[in-house]
């Protein structure tokens, strides 16, 4: 982990940081790896396999793929799952529109590309914690842009200077943030 200041607990577990709420874990720290770790590894790929196993509930017709090639930018989706087996671009700002009960799943077998500038906005009582990003790939938010949601990336999450999520961010393998402001959602 680079890019934060980080102090070493005493007990070789944890570091803390002025720049993070909360305690941070890596696996190269002292062994036996934290309690912590290991649950939040095996939470992330559970909810990771459960987002990839669910059935398709909009058709393709539905949301324009494949005649707009993963666009999802400039539409409004209603809940359910969306499936896409190419990158999904958000080159406009899209918008969520359901309940507080209603759940959208957005999963990609590649990546997920959202522009500078964009935002996802949230309408009608939908909210982040119920939007879940299934990625196979990374998820990559451009500076200045702006999501909501739960991110859940097999590999990495990219985030330019002044890009924002209100939700939590989960990646198997990297996460890169610069500048970034994250506001947690609850679950």
């Amino acid at each position: 982990m680079t890019g934060f200041t980080l102090v070493l607990d005493s007990s070789g577990q944890f570091s803390k940081s002025t720049q993070v709420t909360g305690n941070v874990y890596a696996a190269s720290y002292a062994t036996p790896t934290a309690p912590e770790l290991s649950t939040a590894v095996y939470d992330m790929e559970a909810a990771y396999n459960d987002g990839a196993g669910r059935a398709t509930t909009k058709p393709e017709s539905e949301y324009g793929a494949p005649k707009y090639a993963g666009e999802i930018g400039g539409k409004t989706l209603g809940p359910g799952v969306y499936s896409f087996i190419i990158d999904v671009n958000i080159s406009n700002d899209v918008t969520f529109s359901g309940t507080s009960e209603d759940v959208f799943i957005i999963r990609t077998s590649a990546s997920f590309i959202q522009a500078t500038n964009t935002q996802v906005i949230l309408e009608g009582g939908a909210l982040a914690e119920n939007i879940f990003w299934v990625s196979a790939l990374e998820y990559s938010l451009a500076a200045d842009s702006h999501t909501e949601g739960i991110i859940l990336a097999k590999t990495a999450v990219k985030f330019a200077t002044g890009a924002s999520i209100n939700g939590r961010i989960f990646a198997q393998t990297a996460v890169t943030l610069q500048k970034v402001l994250i506001t947690q959602t609850t679950c």
